[in-house]
């Protein structure tokens, strides 16, 4: 739970697994970009008496199904919702997403995603009108046996994955119990959070908020009394000032990342510094880079 002592949240916040999301978002784009070229590589290898019996006949089957519409329906389905994921992986590796904010984005694209269902993606709706005159980008259609994807079931598979793995702080193998444990911490944190922003304050309410700031201090390791004092006043002045008193409250909420992109990068710094200058650099100077570089990229990875 976030409330142990000395436990801190971002040590178990589950970060979002960008690179897959990237890389898959990359294949099935190229693949819809590069359509007529697939289809001419295809069909020129199918036919070309170079290649033996068994690798036209491969070839002709790869053509077969570039151009079933149930393929291009599946792959349009495909690449509109990984359009979707690889937006929300750009903004969470952005440094300036805070935490309540990553977890409002993150809202928001699974409801974006679930409307697939009712308002289809513009890949979709591309697919649909080829589907109507049995051609694509130049290359005529045919029916075909390939199967196609379940759309409201793939939907909503992503989206209930994406509720399952976003909305907690533990990792993704975690044990059941301990899993449920979390997701209920991490609501916690959000709850406690979201009390520090003025648009939702209950302005008939003078102690409103006051057990939340307690316990996100307890959380944060910050000082408790003098965060509730600045809390009071912060709602005094109706949230047009933020007092001394309020600001260290405010910037750990704002140091929690909601994605390991920046330990990420600098482990990748540390791997290229260590393989090119390892044989001429010693221990102490190879340090002296890695923090250097850090430093000048304001990477702050919270260990």
């Amino acid at each position: 739970m976030c409330s142990q002592p000395g436990h801190r949240p971002q040590e178990d916040w589950k970060s979002v697994q960008c690179s897959l999301g990237a890389s898959s978002w990359r294949a099935v784009s190229a693949v819809w970009q590069s359509y007529p070229a697939l289809a001419q590589h295809f069909r020129e290898a199918s036919e070309d008496d170079t290649r033996d019996s068994r690798e036209r006949a491969k070839f002709k089957g790869l053509l077969s199904k570039l151009c079933s519409i149930n393929f291009l329906k599946s792959l349009a389905l495909m690449a509109d919702v990984l359009t979707e994921l690889k937006n929300l992986s750009e903004i969470l590796q952005n440094r300036k997403t805070t935490l309540p904010k990553a977890h409002d984005i993150m809202t928001t694209y699974v409801k974006r995603i679930e409307s697939f269902n009712r308002y289809p993606g513009q890949h979709a709706v591309d697919a649909s009108q080829a589907e109507e005159v049995m051609e694509f980008k130049g290359e005529e259609l045919r029916v075909g046996r390939s199967p196609i994807i379940d759309s409201a079931q793939f939907i909503r598979a992503v989206a209930d994955n994406m509720k399952e793995r976003l909305f907690t702080t533990t990792a993704n193998r975690a044990q059941a119990s301990v899993a449920a444990n979390r997701k209920e911490a991490y609501n916690s944190l959000i709850n406690q959070m979201a009390v520090l922003n003025p648009d939702n304050w209950d302005h008939d309410n003078p102690r409103f908020g006051d057990n939340e700031v307690r316990a996100l201090c307890d959380v944060l390791h910050v000082n408790q009394q003098e965060a509730h004092l600045g809390f009071t006043e912060y709602k005094a002045s109706g949230g047009r000032k933020i007092p001394n008193k309020m600001k260290k409250l405010l910037m750990a909420v704002d140091t929690l990342s909601p994605s390991n992109a920046d330990c990420e990068r600098g482990f990748s710094t540390m791997n290229n510094i260590r393989a090119n200058l390892q044989q001429k650099m010693q221990q102490i100077s190879s340090s002296s880079a890695l923090w250097d570089h850090h430093a000048d990229s304001g990477i702050h990875c919270l260990m």
